[in-house]
């Protein structure tokens, strides 16, 4: 008895010991190729981690907000820091998209619900309190001050914020698909609602009491979509794509809604042929992020790439702002980076 006892307690522990040591080479390869092999931030660039998984970025005051896979966590501007991580019960997971409103408080979107962060405590909502679904994509605030809330099962608006008045817009109301992904108020008064549901997808423009459909049979570069931009009152934006088919889509106004007046895939210079994110910065240029082959700029014409080559530390750009020293901060799938001005080119 005493042998078998031994010999269950030597296996136990030669079972932790090895464990021990594959967890230790985990824990070392991970150090020694972030050491010897990815190399340091050139000048002027600066890698925040954790967050890692990062797939949103919102400013409020002196705090970037960085939402992803592992929650919701706060970055002070100036010193480049963490400051705090929201905690919850369930934790927050998969958060899609962060909304900063004019109260103070934030507003996060993930796959458990809607929920509101005041700066001491977390209210979320779900299903039970009128959203047409758990898993939130987008947030919206429009011009009256109402929420839009972009969910796979439809939309719903929030009138009033203690969810007094809800209303919801599903295919029976026009959508093209029920899973909307992201949301954009254009300065003509309507609402674009993108698909992210290939081969069902596409965009649900509603104005003036009609809706308007695009998709790859009106010229879209792919069903699924991932961005809107307005870049002026006559140029929006659209990012779509999956793997490597998609592209960037540019809107121009006609007499009752808007038209496909271009269309831009990496051929044409974009880093990669999904848009994962599009963003115009106060410079004037126009940044298109990609799922896979880093960040392109388009300045005055001419399109330039930032990969992990240039020291991003992932090659899947999911989200880009500004703060207010004309820095580029960028939410990535390795951590977010920021890109002083100066940095980046001569100044205009």
């Amino acid at each position: 008895m005493n042998h078998k006892r031994k010999g269950l307690t030597r296996r136990i522990i030669v079972g932790v010991v090895f464990l021990g040591v594959i967890a230790a080479a985990v824990w070392a390869d991970r150090v020694i190729y972030r050491l010897l092999i990815e190399p340091p931030p050139p000048p002027g660039w600066t890698v925040i981690r954790p967050p890692i998984n990062v797939m949103t970025l919102e400013i409020q005051g002196d705090t970037v907000w960085a939402g992803g896979m592992d929650g919701v966590c706060a970055i002070d501007i100036k010193t480049r820091t963490l400051t705090r991580t929201i905690e919850s019960e369930p934790p927050l997971s998969y958060v899609k998209d962060i909304l900063a409103d004019d109260t103070g408080s934030v507003w996060i979107a993930h796959f458990d619900g809607l929920s509101r962060w005041d700066g001491e405590r977390l209210v979320t909502y779900t299903t039970k309190d009128g959203l047409p679904d758990n898993r939130v994509n987008a947030l919206l605030i429009d011009r009256q001050g109402s929420l839009w809330v972009g969910t796979w099962g439809g939309v719903a608006i929030i009138r009033d914020r203690d969810f007094s008045r809800i209303e919801t817009i599903t295919t029976a109301q026009g959508l093209i698909n029920n899973m909307v992904n992201v949301m954009l108020e254009d300065s003509r008064g309507g609402m674009w609602f993108g698909s992210h549901a290939a081969p069902a997808g596409g965009i649900s423009l509603y104005r003036d009491g009609r809706w308007h459909y695009f998709t790859v049979r009106e010229g879209l570069a792919h069903n699924d979509i991932t961005s809107f931009l307005q870049q002026t009152p006559d140029k929006i934006w659209v990012g779509t794509g999956y793997f490597e088919r998609g592209g960037a889509v540019l809107f121009a106004p006609e007499a009752e809604a808007w038209r496909i007046d271009r269309v831009l895939t990496k051929k044409d210079g974009l880093a990669g042929w999904r848009v994962r994110t599009i963003f115009l910065d106060s410079a004037g240029d126009l940044w298109f992020g990609s799922e896979t082959d880093g960040v392109a700029r388009l300045r005055d014409g001419d399109f330039s790439i930032l990969s992990k080559r240039d020291g991003f530390p992932h090659q899947e750009i999911t989200s880009i702002i500004e703060d207010e020293d004309k820095n580029l901060w960028f939410g990535t799938l390795g951590g977010v980076t920021v890109i002083e001005r100066a940095a980046l080119s001569p100044a205009r």
